[in-house]
């Protein structure tokens, strides 16, 4: 997640030193800046949900009442009413709903 954020802020880098032309325009390629920020944002979403992997390994199993248990982290955790989940399920929709 580090190298992908320091990606982006070499991209940003280079365009606040692109030369600008003589009307005052600045002439470059977003392709690469865009390119880091989709994979920033990438390494976020595998950030949080490693995040609610550790926390379901870490929080005891017969917490979890469900008849059926659910198949994915995030669910089991809010079956489990972790004290936690609350505030990655907010950052998770967060970058979910990022343009």
């Amino acid at each position: 997640m580090v190298q992908a954020f320091k990606a982006v802020l070499d991209e940003n880098e280079k365009i606040y030193q692109a030369p600008t032309d003589s009307n005052g325009q600045c002439n470059f390629d977003t392709v690469a800046l865009l390119k880091a920020q989709q994979e920033l944002l990438d390494a976020l979403m595998a950030h949080i949900d490693d995040c609610y992997q550790l926390l379901k390994a870490l929080y005891p199993a017969n917490r979890n009442g469900a008849r059926k248990p659910a198949h994915f982290a995030h669910q089991w955790l809010s079956q489990a009413n972790h004290p936690t989940y609350v505030h990655l399920d907010q950052g998770h929709l967060i970058m979910q709903n990022f343009p």
